[in-house]
């Protein structure tokens, strides 16, 4: 029986990937240095769970070969707010770890490798893509990395692409846009504000937002990018190797602040004084034309009903919600 191998298919987008995997009765391998099965309770006695470095490149070719694995889907990668503070690290986890990845595919004939980008490749928005216009950005927009992560998954990104001119290796790059989903708030920490929000909301514990929440940005459920990583790991023949997943539309903090004071109350969040000065990478919304086009991607949640579906996804995982301060 064939498999497919998911790097960090315990992670808050690998686990909702490993899910729908289940569902569509195939089997999974999950991949992970310290294997957290908290995000896939329900349905981990249905996963082949293996505890294993991308940096061991032994360990990945045998458990290619031991699962019979067909497709590879490539996500692990070390948090974000140490990546600055220790650029040798982020070297050495994503790309060292993603070339061990792309060169076990290659020699173990591995029939398709989906490789998990950042929109952290791309240049600060300006002119019309920046607020309050925002403008979508397509696939070919200006690539300038701002910070060592970005960097790291542009050079892999291109690696992937010389890795299928010069071997032919079945390769395809996801860029996401700003996700949320349960479990986020605990295992990214400061970076994950959407999440944050909702999860301290939950609490009704109060908490101090340091960005401008006017400023839109593309946000996108987890499930909703699980299901287009599916997509890519499976359509036959697309014309391009790399796509955008997000909504194609910029939303707001300031919006996800009041669909929670909906559902909860009064929402004991609090804006920092000279909030929004930093210019962030992270404020772009996607065009998702090329996704919608080639691997049938169509998101299901606005922001709303993912909200709601992470609030009530919280309960039926018996996750507690997380507050970062």
């Amino acid at each position: 029986m064939s498999s497919i191998l998911i790097t960090g298919g315990t992670g808050v987008i690998g686990s909702w990937v490993t899910r729908q995997l289940i569902d569509k009765g195939i089997r999974v391998v999950t991949y992970n240095r310290h294997p957290d099965t908290s995000l896939i309770r329900d349905c981990v006695d249905k996963v082949c769970i293996v505890a294993g470095d991308v940096l061991d490149m032994p360990s990945l070719i045998r458990t290619i070969k031991d699962y019979n694995v067909e497709r590879v889907i490539h996500m692990a990668t070390i948090s974000i707010d140490p990546l600055e503070a220790n650029p040798f690290i982020s070297y050495r986890a994503n790309v060292d770890g993603a070339l061990n990845v792309f060169e076990a595919c290659r020699l173990m004939g591995v029939r398709r490798l989906v490789y998990i980008s950042s929109k952290g490749v791309y240049d600060i928005a300006r002119g019309d893509y920046a607020n309050p216009i925002c403008k979508p950005i397509n696939e070919d927009y200006h690539k300038a990395p701002h910070t060592v992560y970005g960097a790291t998954k542009l050079f892999m990104e291109n690696m992937g692409l010389s890795y299928h001119r010069i071997y032919g290796l079945d390769f395809i790059a996801l860029r996401f846009a700003t996700t949320y989903g349960p479990g986020k708030a605990a295992r990214h920490g400061y970076t994950a504000l959407a999440s944050r929000i909702i999860e301290s909301t939950m609490l009704g514990q109060p908490l101090t937002v340091s960005q401008d929440i006017d400023k839109k940005d593309d946000m996108i459920y987890a499930k909703d990018i699980a299901n287009g990583i599916v997509l890519a790991c499976f359509v036959e023949n697309p014309e391009h190797h790399v796509f955008h997943l997000g909504t194609g539309k910029g939303q707001t903090i300031r919006q996800v602040i009041e669909i929670t004071g909906r559902i909860f109350g009064e929402v004991p969040i609090q804006t920092a004084p000279g909030s929004g000065t930093v210019r962030s990478v992270n404020h772009l919304t996607f065009d998702i034309d090329r996704a919608s086009r080639e691997l049938g991607y169509n998101p299901q949640y606005d922001l709303e009903s993912g909200v709601s579906d992470y609030i009530e996804t919280m309960g039926h995982l018996d996750i507690s919600p997380a507050v970062i301060p």
